[in-house]
């Protein structure tokens, strides 16, 4: 049965009234704290990274993608409407994906073209210059660059595919001179750098055909599972000839990369926290070793095996808890407080503007899961208990007879 004296007694050995005692306790509570403070400014800054990029690679090829494998059978834009009309489905466009040969001033790049409705994409959300209404091709921001071409100049463009129905060099057609509607930036390389986008009737001009439809980018309502939609889908909705893909499944290399760096990130931060666990243990078996007689004289007075264990978990326990809470504080401080600490650390080690063009952002995106910030603070509160389990042990099976005859 656990009693106030319990409590009382652990206390008194955290902070008892000599001031060189109390070292230990406040030294295994910021111990703690650090590990925890440490655990959710790196998850909730991975989180917002995640977050980040998960809603740049939506914004332009949707939460699903919906390819055509095969011989189609009907019009598909009239499945375009269907997929307009089911559940949970914002808006909806077709595209098509083909290499392309880009051309100016003696420079040249080899994107891919996407052929579809920059509005209704979303990709007009992304243009730094250039008109909505614009006709012409729109260029990623980093692919500008490389081509050294600006709004309303011109670059010439080639399609391979132009030269499958010829049959000598001599008729190869010459490339089209295209204007350049518009830049535009989403902040994700791959994107920026190695697509350019053109709407269908454009192409339909540039390619002197009507360039075949290759799938469909489906946007969903914000908060619905793109996976078990997906599946539905994939399961009773669509024909032998389509099949959906989450953005997930499109994107699985790159989320794997990020999972994994997360993952190892953990384990390195709870090894911290592990050590600041051992720590603690080690300080409260000198404890045991040094109150031997006073375990003694509570085995004399009635206390159980269990009860003296019991007190020394408690010990770890308000370690733990005190930790969590000053862990939780300080890591609340230092994500307020995030950007202007990581501006001042960017101008005591230099090359700060360089780190943002190169990753792409301006500020530290943020995200707190409540999941994982309970996990963090159950799992250090139960690792501070753990320190307690072997010093417990060790005290339990004092015998009281020996521990009064020492001195």
């Amino acid at each position: 049965m656990i009693r106030s004296w319990h409590i009382f007694w652990a206390w008194k050995q955290l902070f008892p009234s000599r001031q060189r005692g109390i070292m230990f306790a406040i030294l295994s509570i910021l111990g703690v704290a650090f590990g925890v403070c440490v655990l959710v400014v790196v998850l909730g800054v991975m989180n917002g990274f995640q977050e980040d990029i998960r809603s740049k690679l939506t914004s332009i090829r949707g939460d699903v993608c919906v390819e055509v494998f095969g011989a189609c059978e009907g019009d598909l834009l009239s499945w375009k409407q269907r997929f307009g009309t089911r559940r949970n489905v914002r808006k909806v466009a077709e595209f098509t994906h083909m290499p392309v040969l880009l051309m100016n001033a003696g420079r040249f790049s080899l994107p891919v073209l996407k052929i579809g409705d920059p509005a209704v994409e979303g990709l007009l959300d992304f243009v730094l210059t250039g008109g909505r209404s614009g006709e012409g091709v729109w260029l990623g921001y980093d692919l500008a660059q490389e081509l050294q071409v600006t709004t309303g100049e011109t670059v010439f463009f080639f399609s391979p595919e132009n030269i499958v129905n010829f049959e000598s060099i001599e008729e190869v057609p010459e490339p089209f001179e295209v204007d350049v509607a518009g830049i535009f930036q989403t902040g994700w390389p791959d994107v920026d750098g190695r697509v350019a986008f053109v709407s269908r009737a454009a192409a339909e001009w540039i390619l002197e055909r009507s360039p075949k439809i290759q799938g469909f980018d489906v946007y969903l309502d914000e908060g619905t599972n793109a996976v078990a939609v997906r599946d539905e889908w994939n399961a009773s909705f669509l024909p032998s000839f389509l099949r959906a893909r989450s953005w997930q499944e499109v994107n699985g290399q790159l989320l794997s990369v990020l999972g994994m760096e997360k993952a190892a990130m953990c384990f390195v931060l709870l090894s911290v926290l592990f050590v600041a666990t051992l720590s603690m243990a080690s300080a409260l078996l000198l404890n045991v070793a040094g109150k031997t007689r006073e375990i003694g004289l509570l085995r004399v007075l009635g206390a159980g095996r269990f009860e003296v264990a019991l007190c020394y978990l408690f010990q770890g326990g308000i370690v733990g808890i005190f930790g969590v809470f000053l862990g939780l504080g300080l890591s609340a401080i230092i994500l307020f407080y995030r950007n202007g600490i990581l501006s001042l650390i960017f101008r005591v080690v230099g090359d700060g503007n360089r780190i943002f063009a190169f990753y792409q952002f301006s500020h530290l995106p943020l995200l707190i899961r409540p999941g994982e910030l309970a996990g963090i603070c159950l799992g250090a509160l139960f690792l501070s208990m753990l320190a307690g389990v072997v010093p417990a042990i060790r005290a339990a099976r004092i015998d009281p007879a020996r521990a009064m005859c020492c001195e």
